[in-house]
Order: C-alpha cells, then sequence, then structure tokens
C-alpha cells in the first residue's frame, strides 16, 4: 500500500505578498514608459524586457486555484500533510529556550519533514489564490506552544515555576495572602494620606494667619 505521508515534489510558488509586490512593479515600469516622464527614460526597451519579465514570472510561479474535485483532493492531502508535519515538531519553548539536544532534533526533524513542509504550502497557496494574509502557508501556525520545568537544562533559563502552596495561596483571581504588592500599596496609600492631611492642615494654618491679619490691620486703622 502507498505512503500516503511520502512527498510528492511540486514547484515552488510565489506567497500572495510577493504576487502583489511584482504584479505593482511591472505596473510602476509601465506607467514610466506611457506616463508624462517618458521622454527622461534613457533605455525603454530595457524596461520593457523588466516588465515582460516580472509578469511572465509571476504567470509561472503565482499559484493557480484548484478546479472541482480537486480542491477537496487538496484539502484533504493537506490535512494529511499536516499531521504528519506536526509529529516530532519541537515547541516554542523549546526553539526559544534550546535545551540540550535541540538543534539537532530539529534538524532532524526538518529534514524528514522537508519534502512534505514544500508540498504542504504548495497546496495551501492554491487553495487560498487571492488571499492577503501573508502567513497563509506558515507552517508555525501549529507549533505547540510546550512546557519546560525551571530546572531542565537550557541555553536560555526558563522562569520559576509555582509550588503547590503558591497555587494554593494564588489561585485564579485575588491572592489569599498578604503580598508584597499589596503591602506596598498600603504604604503609598498611608503617604498619600498624610500628605493630604499635612496640606490641610497647612491651608487651614495660612488661612487663619491671613484672617488674623486682617483684624490686626482693621484695628490698626481704627486709632
Amino acid at each position: 500500500m502507498e505512503d500516503e505521508t511520502k512527498s510528492v515534489e511540486v514547484p515552488n510558488l510565489l506567497r500572495p505578498h510577493q504576487v502583489m509586490e511584482l504584479t505593482e512593479e511591472a505596473n510602476r515600469i509601465d506607467k514610466m514608459l506611457v506616463g508624462e516622464h517618458r521622454g527622461a527614460v534613457q533605455d525603454a526597451n530595457a524596461l520593457r524586457k523588466a516588465s515582460r519579465r516580472i509578469r511572465k514570472a509571476v504567470d509561472v510561479s503565482a499559484p493557480q486555484p484548484y478546479e472541482g474535485a480537486e480542491k477537496d483532493k487538496a484539502a484533504r492531502r493537506a490535512d494529511i500533510l499536516r499531521d504528519k508535519i506536526k509529529e516530532g515538531m519541537l515547541s516554542r519553548v523549546e526553539m526559544r529556550r534550546n535545551p540540550v539536544g535541540a538543534v539537532d532534533r530539529h534538524l532532524a526533524w526538518e529534514s524528514e519533514n522537508k519534502g512534505r513542509i514544500l508540498e504542504y504550502k504548495h497546496i495551501m497557496l492554491r487553495l487560498n489564490v487571492g488571499t492577503s494574509e501573508r502567513n497563509v502557508a506558515n507552517i508555525e501556525k501549529f507549533r505547540p506552544e510546550g512546557h519546560m520545568a525551571y530546572t531542565d537544562e537550557a541555553q536560555i533559563s526558563g522562569h520559576l515555576a509555582m509550588s503547590a502552596k503558591a497555587k494554593d495561596n494564588w489561585p485564579l483571581g485575588e491572592p489569599k495572602v498578604d503580598t508584597a504588592a499589596n503591602q506596598a500599596e498600603r504604604v503609598e496609600n498611608e503617604e498619600k494620606k498624610k500628605a493630604l492631611v499635612d496640606r490641610l492642615a497647612k491651608a487651614r494654618a495660612a488661612k487663619a494667619e491671613k484672617k488674623k491679619e486682617q483684624v490686626t490691620d482693621g484695628d490698626s486703622g481704627s486709632v
């Protein structure tokens, strides 16, 4: 029985943004040849050749949509390839922290799946002709997040995991214990309250002093 997970050789296709950029470049060249600045063009033949070369590359390498039953068959094939590609795929945390042996495992996985990845991307580009999504064929979308303990040997260290007691005291929501953050917040609030009281006291004292001066000036004027 034929192995459905074995890759099939396919041509490399342009990504959606590449098709758009190349088409825009060809259009820009064509406008230079017929626009108001065409008289300033020094080598019109070279520009015409460049425009034709770009458009030919788009015609040859731009993904073409599947027709009829081909579309369903291609979608099923993409599912088979995706499931196989995900086998042995390193997690995001492993790729970030690079534990011992991660590079070798990644290279082995990449070598084993190179043909499948190319075929999967080819199919996804043809299934999504006309899309503006840049990552429509990006396999990173289904790389697992993964998890590594703090004590695992890695080139890039991780974060300390919570103990069972910590998880009891810090459930989802507000913590049950008096945290350092809560203590700091209380001190800050007390200092703000004390500063407010001091300002009010100074304001009252200044107001009383001003009133006393006004009374004194009034008494002096009546003499």
